[in-house]
This record gives structure tokens, C-alpha cells and sequence, in this order.
């Protein structure tokens, strides 16, 4: 069920690889994998395995945070906004 709740986010990488934003995917890759060391650190040996899974999610949301803010910095992604 993770899956398909991470689906759509996925559908924003391939959008980054599309547009050939090489930077944009250096830093989302680089920037939670060191998150994820230093949780892992931090929270395994106090929460043990919920610790790990922490981790990863906390990860993956950097990641698509980094994602989309990324997606609307570069306005490759806009949202219409309508007038009344």
C-alpha cells in the first residue's frame, strides 16, 4: 500500500530525468542518503527496528520534498490559477 501512495512521486523523477535537471537529482539523492546514515544512528539504537523504518521514511519524504520543490523552482511544473 506504500507503494501506491509513493507512486505519483516516482512520475516526478522520471519528470527531473525528462528535463535533464542533473543538479536536481544530485542533491535528492545525496542529500537523504545522508539523512538516512545519520537517523540511522540516532534512532536505531533508541527505537530499534521502528528506528530503521523511521529512517527510510523520513528519507523518502526528503526526497520528494527536494522533488517538487525543484519541479516548481525551475517552473517546470505549474499549477493554473484561475480568475473569478
Amino acid at each position: 500500500s506504500l507503494f501506491l501512495i509513493l507512486s505519483p512521486f516516482m512520475l516526478i523523477d522520471s519528470v527531473l530525468t525528462a528535463h535533464e535537471k542533473k543538479e536536481a537529482q544530485y542533491v535528492s539523492s545525496i542529500a537523504p542518503s545522508l539523512l538516512r546514515i545519520i537517523l540511522f544512528f540516532i534512532c536505531i539504537p533508541t527505537l530499534g527496528v521502528s528506528g530503521a523504518i523511521l529512517s527510510i521514511l523520513l528519507a523518502k519524504l526528503l526526497t520528494h520534498c527536494l522533488n517538487i520543490s525543484y519541479l516548481f523552482r525551475d517552473k517546470i511544473l505549474i499549477i493554473p490559477h484561475f480568475k473569478k
